[in-house]
């Protein structure tokens, strides 16, 4: 009875193991960590693929960022936001806030401050794009003309990933001694 069971036992741990190694390898190969490196956004990671090709509501979508901020943002490689607008959502414009898919996002003082203007991008998000926000009030996204509306033949879409930040990674490192040297990427 008892090797009866022990027989089960260890073919549900080879079974088990062997979806684990299934997991890893489409992760791996269909999919790209992306750290987001600010606090527009609460996660620290994501899992993003160009494979992905539907945009959802709530999705994430990475997205180089624009030249023009990398003198506000210079440690950002890519900017991370939540999708809120899909293709043919109405848009409404305030003088203090744009509102698509039944959200309202009012426009911040600071980043008037940095004289970003408020995008205009028409009456419905055009075919092959999406209105992207981050979690705060002050984040730079689609509110403004800078970022506008995200083309999907340009950037991945994903979902969040339990990681963490870029900053613990690097004490753990640190921690362990195996930190890069600085002209190593992380």
């Amino acid at each position: 009875m008892i090797k009866r069971l022990w027989t089960y036992a260890r073919k549900a741990l080879f079974w088990l193991a062997c979806a684990t190694v299934a997991a890893l390898v489409v992760i791996i190969v269909f999919f790209e960590v992306v750290w987001n490196e600010t606090t527009s956004i609460k996660s620290n990671g994501f899992l993003v693929s160009k494979w992905i090709t539907t945009p959802w509501r709530g999705a994430y979508v990475a997205f180089d960022i624009p030249a023009e901020l990398d003198t506000v943002c210079g440690f950002c490689e890519v900017m991370v936001k939540r999708v809120i607008g899909l293709p043919g959502d109405e848009i409404t414009y305030f003088a203090t806030a744009i509102e698509v898919g039944g959200q309202r996002f009012e426009l911040s003082p600071e980043a008037q401050e940095l004289g970003l203007s408020p995008a205009r991008i028409g009456a419905v998000v055009p075919a092959g794009h999406v209105l992207a926000f981050g979690d705060t009030p002050t984040s730079i996204d689609s509110r403004y003309s800078i970022v506008g509306a995200v083309s999907l033949q340009s950037s991945a879409l994903g979902f969040s990933a339990p990681l963490p930040s870029k900053t613990r990674l690097r004490t753990i490192a640190e921690f362990f001694g195996t930190f890069p040297d600085e002209g190593d990427a992380l």
